[in-house]
């Protein structure tokens, strides 16, 4: 059998938010992010080549610029009327390494609440969470990609990885609230 096409690989490094805390990460500490769709990298060459055997073969600039027109498009991100992702959590459950978080991702017009494992690291001043979870495009309100009579078609799952770095605000030197 003769497969086409590739796994895809979404990232970003930017963006907006606030973790309050009181550390070690505590039941009540809170989280919410907003992640700016139009700054989601498709298939970016360097970070394909961190992320393992998986992402080894490369991607045609025409077939990454495809993808990502499809993923901002109105039938899956609909960019144009929703500029950004919103994650909302608090810490449920856990030790000073390791927790349950229950968030909330919004994405279009559909709120999904899910309970997720994560990581915790301190560096120096700087918290750490990373972990990873598996969503369906589906659960989102997306009907996955499919052409060609279904010869072509995206995966419904995504497998989702992330590291985030909150690093403290002194509150006091801050003019405005959030």
């Amino acid at each position: 059998m003769n497969v086409l096409g590739h796994d895809h690989l979404v990232g970003t490094s930017v963006l907006n938010g606030r973790l309050t805390y009181t550390p070690p990460p505590e039941l009540g500490g809170s989280f919410r992010l907003s992640i700016p769709v139009d700054m989601l990298a498709v298939d970016d060459p360097k970070q394909r080549s961190l992320a393992g055997e998986r992402f080894s073969g490369s991607v045609p600039d025409d077939a990454r610029a495809g993808t990502r027109r499809n993923m901002l498009s109105e039938k899956v991100l609909d960019a144009e009327r929703y500029s950004d992702i919103a994650v909302a959590g608090r810490w449920i459950e856990g030790s000073l390494t390791r927790g349950t978080v229950a968030v909330t991702i919004g994405i279009r017009d559909t709120q999904r609440k899910l309970t997720l494992p994560v990581a915790i690291e301190m560096k120096n001043d700087r918290l750490v969470a990373t972990g990873t979870f598996r969503l369906s495009q589906t659960a989102l309100g997306i009907t996955p990609l499919s052409i060609l009579g279904g010869a072509l078609k995206v995966a419904d799952g995504l497998d989702i990885h992330y590291s985030l770095t909150f690093i403290p605000v002194n509150t006091a030197d801050r003019s405005t609230p959030q």
